[in-house]
């Protein structure tokens, strides 16, 4: 598409944004609502609002190649994702107390699909880093290869002493046959045979002999009789008839003629019809064509890539021109932003002396947040004297601002304001001279009242905050709205009313607006230089004004009397905590990666993206929750969920700081469902290094720092290597080996618990800058001691077995790759009966089954289900329905279920209780209710046949009646 194109895109999907901001601001003012399932809807169309708009904008942001403009759409976009990131949370703690939420009537109304409401995985997390991270890669491959070669090299001495002793052996026997030697084996290898064979027994040499003769005369036979067969079908093939009797006649001849004519006339028709429909079928969808031609995608990439390329020339010549006019900003205008600056600083010093009649005190250089309140006040004034100072300065980025920049952003004090706070501070002073007492110094146990004071008081607080929530829900104030507001306000100022994009068809740069950048970055940097020498300006004045003070005060100043000097007291110094000390402060980040990679924790990951995890979004979940139940996910639900705990907070650093913070999460389900592939995706995705810290990783690592300092080193390079190199992975695989029960035997010079409190310490230590994940991955959670495991990770994610439309569609996915295959094939029976058989499974099987040999033969011997279960039998079976119960078990027990119960109690309650009140017409209701109810039972209420329902769970299946009429059932 074209520059026009997509530059409408962002127009459009700007003016959505204003509007959706608006509209979430106006949310975020509403009263507490005490129907949180009422609250439920909106959040959820809102969250459904901003997935669309992150969509737009991550496209955009990604073909469009404008330099300048792709810097305000990335703040949009990780705006975007950060408010996201925030409603998720909402919804998580909140409302839906739920890993996984439903739109399908926001679907249906809006005439969307799944895939449009699918939470995206922006594409510039990993391409803007590409060559960082390749670099990366190639130096990782490069240490390996080198530990190899040192291996191979460490090897070499002992593989050469064992072939010069094969050698030598060598040499000896050659020595000995040289020389009639050879003979002379001979001779005695024939001497053996012939002495063993006399020493065997005279009955097993005969049984032996006749045996013999029999498989020599038996094979002879068998010869015979095949060269006999061979010679009769040969004559009867090319026997001629030579008598006229033996050829039929012409009215035998003309029937037969017309009777293969009817036959094959009859075939070409059928295969004629069967064509048509079949590509009847496929043009509306309901068959997989045979052949898929791929040409447009290949010529979609390469336009795609053609405009990433401009878009890195553009990005190339925009970086020239800063450098040019920094250049330029630096020799032109940079003398008289100094002049500027330091004349501007000079007035207000003048003016604030002739109005306070006093040096004012200069601003101090250390950056710090804007809290909303005036700098430079005397000390002790109320709070509430002046009005609250907005921290927002308009069309700048939220920053820290120091020295002569609060005084320029009017986040310091005025002369007036000073003179008003002063005066009425020394009003109050007499006030308090006159009618109070002084002050007394209070006790320590008074001291201890006032702090278990200010612990209730906190604790009362925390508890009314408490009552709130559970009493109603109230949209809670956005974190990322003030940044998100700047950038739009930039775009209505700087593009939409100056710079609109017909007016640069050809996307050339606006020189303008560098300009303008560099020197406001230039004025920030010279107001460093002017501080410094303002500073040192005010000094000098200071002390001219007091020895001019001192000057006249000279002769009326009376001579204090002589005495002991008081000894000045020591001024303690102020604890603070201590600051860690580096213990690799004289390692660069390569030499620490290379420990890493030589103690085996840190590996490539698999190159992998979300497309490959493949699974079907639920269709019927939501019809389920409207009744009040909690069905298990679907493959395409756990994709969305993944996304937005790990995907979207690590990839971007803004976002990271923006978004509520995830530290930990937990990854479980049956072998083979695709955890260590979620795990490659994550780190491929997010361009994120990988950390292994599984119990065997570890134990390789205590071998190679066995001592107590040399392994305190090793995390210490762990953590620092995992903030350099940010984003970073900490991946835990079988994470319930750190929480056991009891240990197995096979697992003890492991000690995979000994792990447990370290692990504690590194999720702990992450904090809000830091773009850290620890994943864990495990398949048997139950092992774990208590509720251990649970509570080492802040999020949980059950990665459930292929459910059933995702079955159905690997096995017409596999299958129909072939071309060969009938379109007709139905896979509902395979579908029905490979329940908790993994996807690397199925794909081995369709691989198998459908070999070169076999799919030469398809034409004429079309393959059947038979052929498919038969191969999939050779496979190891699936888990007993025991181990199934264990998992709905364990699934039910994690917090966010427990809640989830809750809430569905709660729910249950209330519409039990607006059942019970239904007035006149509840009878009637009642009635028409039932009637619904024996009418759908046989579909809902009955399950397949051959299934059955795992004690105390709820099990969920899908069935499929024919091609074309596919319904899912549920038993509840």
């Amino acid at each position: 598409m074209s520059h026009a194109t997509y530059n409408a895109m962002w127009w459009a999907a700007q003016a959505d944004l204003h509007r959706l901001t608006a509209k979430d601001r106006r949310l975020q003012r509403r009263q507490r609502e005490t129907d949180k399932r009422a609250s439920l809807a909106w959040v959820v169309r809102l969250y459904a609002d901003y997935i669309r708009i992150t969509r737009r904008l991550d496209e955009v942001h990604d073909q469009l190649v404008h330099p300048q403009k792709r810097i305000l759409i990335r703040r949009l976009l990780d705006g975007c994702i950060g408010r996201l990131l925030e409603l998720k949370h909402e919804l998580y703690t909140e409302l839906d107390k739920s890993n996984f939420h439903y739109m399908d009537d926001l679907l249906i109304e809006q005439k969307l699909t799944h895939q449009d409401l699918e939470v995206p995985s922006p594409r510039y997390y990993r391409r803007e880093n590409e060559p960082e991270l390749q670099a990366r890669r190639e130096f990782v491959d490069r240490v390996l290869a080198k530990m190899a070669a040192e291996a191979e090299k460490g090897s070499a001495v002992v593989a050469a002493e064992a072939v010069a002793a094969v050698e030598a052996a060598e040499e000896a026997a050659l020595a000995g046959l040289s020389k009639g030697g050879r003979a002379r084996r001979m001779r005695e290898m024939l001497q053996e045979q012939h002495e063993a064979a006399e020493q065997e027994p005279a009955d097993q040499r005969a049984l032996r002999e006749a045996v013999h003769l029999i498989q020599m005369h038996e094979r002879a036979r068998q010869n015979r009789i095949q060269s006999f067969n061979r010679r009769k079908w040969m004559e009867q093939r090319y026997q001629q008839p030579t008598a006229k009797k033996d050829r039929p006649s012409a009215e035998r001849q003309h029937a037969a003629a017309v009777e293969i004519q009817r036959h094959y006339r009859g075939h070409v028709a059928r295969r004629r019809v069967r064509k048509y429909r079949e590509k009847e079928d496929t043009l509306v969808g309901m068959l997989m064509p045979r052949s898929v031609d791929y040409s447009y995608k290949a010529r979609i990439e390469e336009v795609q890539a053609l405009r990433r390329k401009l878009r890195r020339d553009l990005q190339a010549a925009y970086e020239a021109t800063i450098v040019q006019e920094r250049e330029w900003v630096d020799r032109v205008l940079s003398p008289d932003i100094f002049d500027d600056i330091g004349d501007e600083m000079r007035d207000w010093v003048q003016s604030w002396y002739y109005d306070v009649k006093k040096l004012p005190k200069y601003p101090p250089g250390r950056e710090r947040k804007l809290a909303g309140t005036l700098l430079g006040l005397p000390r002790k004034t109320p709070k509430d004297m002046f009005p609250v100072v907005d921290t927002v300065i308009p069309g700048v980025p939220p920053r820290k601002l120091g020295g002569s920049n609060l005084v320029t952003a009017d986040f310091w004090c005025t002369s007036t304001e000073f003179k008003e706070a002063a005066e009425k501070l020394a009003k109050d002073k007499k006030k308090g001279k006159g009618g109070k007492a002084a002050k007394t110094k209070l006790s320590r146990e008074e001291k201890k009242e006032q702090r278990a004071k200010r612990r209730e008081a906190k604790k009362a607080e925390k508890q009314r905050k408490l009552a709130d929530k559970q009493r109603g829900f109230q949209l809670e104030e956005s974190a990322v709205m003030p940044a998100l507001g700047i950038a739009e306000q930039e775009y209505r100022v700087d593009w939409e009313q100056i710079r609109p994009p017909e007016d640069n068809p050809l996307e050339e740069l606006y020189v303008d607006l560098i300009r303008d950048e560099e020197i406001h970055a230039k004025q920030f940097e010279v107001r460093q230089a002017i501080d410094d020498l303002m500073r040192a300006e005010l000094e000098k004045l200071k002390e001219a004004v007091w020895r001019e003070k001192n000057k006249r005060r000279k002769r009326k100043r009376k001579r204090k009397k002589k005495g002991k000097k008081r000894k000045k007291k020591k001024k303690g110094k102020r604890r603070g905590k201590k600051k860690k000390k580096d213990l690799t402060a004289d390692k660069t980040t390569d030499e620490l990666l290379e420990m890493l990679v030589r103690a085996g924790v840190v590996r490539n990951s698999a190159v992998a993206c979300m497309e490959d995890f493949f699974g079907e979004p639920a269709y019927c979940n939501f019809e389920l929750r409207e009744r009040l139940k909690d069905p298990l996910p679907t493959l395409g639900d756990i994709r969305q969920a993944v996304r937005e705990f790990c995907i979207l907070p690590l990839g971007s650093r803004r976002a990271h700081e923006l978004a509520p913070l995830v530290k930990s999460v937990l990854l479980a389900g049956p072998p083979l469902c695709g955890k260590s592939l979620l795990a490659d995706i994550v780190c491929t995705e997010t361009g994120a290094l990988r950390i292994d810290l599984t119990p065997e990783a570890v134990a390789a690592a205590r071998e190679k720092f066995p001592a107590k300092k040399e392994w305190k080193l090793f995390l210490h390079v762990v953590n620092k290597v995992a903030r350099l190199l940010a984003p970073t992975v900490i991946v835990m695989d079988n994470a319930h080996r750190n929480y056991y029960k009891r240990v197995p035997k096979a697992e003890r010079p492991l000690k995979p618990k000994k792990f447990a409190r370290t692990l504690k310490k590194i999720v702990k230590g992450i904090k809000k800058p830091d773009q850290v994940l620890v994943l864990g991955l495990t398949n048997e959670p139950w092992k774990a001691r208590g509720r251990r495991l649970v509570k080492a990770y802040q999020r949980h994610v059950f990665v459930p077995p292929l459910d059933y439309g995702s079955r159905f569609l690997l096995w017409h996915k596999f299958i129909m790759e072939h071309h060969g295959v009938d379109r007709n094939f139905e896979v509902t029976p395979l579908a029905h009966v490979t329940e908790w058989v993994p996807l690397p499974t199925i794909r081995e099987v369709v691989n198998r089954v459908l070999s070169v040999e076999r799919r030469i033969h398809l034409d004429f011997r079309p393959l059947r289900q038979q052929e498919v279960l038969t191969a999939l039998l050779e496979f190891p079976p699936v888990p007993p329905v025991k181990e199934r119960a264990k998992w709905l078990k364990w699934w039910g027990r994690t917090p966010i279920q427990k809640k989830r119960a809750k809430v569905l109690e709660e729910w249950q309650k209330a519409a039990e209780s607006e059942k019970g009140g239904g007035g006149k017409n509840e009878a009637h209701n009642g009635e028409i209710r039932r009637r619904i109810k024996t009418i759908t039972k046989k579909h809902w209420d009955k399950p397949p046949p051959g299934t059955s329902t795992p004690a105390g769970a709820a099990g969920l299946w899908r069935g499929s009646a024919d091609r074309g009429n596919r319904r899912q059932k549920c038993i509840n």
